[in-house]
């Protein structure tokens, strides 16, 4: 025969009921006790992983600058052994035309194009000029012209990589 209190004001009769009533204290007590720090816990856990999601959305679509490499701009040396290594493969393409059909090329297109920046002008009948501008520099390779004298150190340059001078 379990019976609540009402009012917690209310003085118990006799020492059972007085005993059933420090009982239901005590056991609400223990269960309010447990229930509460789960709920707490539950709840930072949630708290924490919402945060944590956040951050990975972030760090994830945001690509915060502060995670890529830094950017670093080609020396001029490594700009200058590009452009003139470009030329020269463009060089090998008018070269190619040229025994292949036994003449120059009209045009650039006819070899089979060239990156922007390169121009191609045929001087006369067998000879020709590659120009190559980055618009920092410009290199000029004219038919005839030694490919080793001409490209000099690039390769070696080209193959230490892409290095700033900072």
């Amino acid at each position: 025969m379990e019976q609540r209190l009402k009012n917690p004001v209310e003085v118990p009769s006799d020492a059972r009921e007085a005993r059933e009533a420090l009982g239901q204290i005590m056991e609400r007590d223990a269960r309010a006790r447990i229930a509460a720090p789960v709920r707490t816990r539950r709840q930072v856990f949630s708290v924490i992983a919402v945060v944590l999601g956040v951050i990975a959305a972030y760090l994830w679509f945001g690509n915060p600058p502060f995670l890529r490499e830094p950017e670093m701009a080609p020396s001029e040396e490594y700009q200058d052994a590009s452009l003139r290594w470009v030329v020269y493969l463009v060089s090998q393409r008018i070269e190619d035309y040229r025994r292949t059909h036994q003449r120059l090329p009209d045009g650039l297109a006819d070899a089979g194009g060239g990156p922007q920046g390169i121009d191609y002008v045929r001087l006369d009948a067998s000879h020709y000029r590659v120009m190559g501008s980055d618009g920092a520099q410009t290199v000029t390779f004219y038919s005839g012209t030694d490919p080793a004298a001409f490209l000099g150190s690039s390769l070696t340059r080209l193959r230490a990589g892409r290095r700033a001078t900072s």
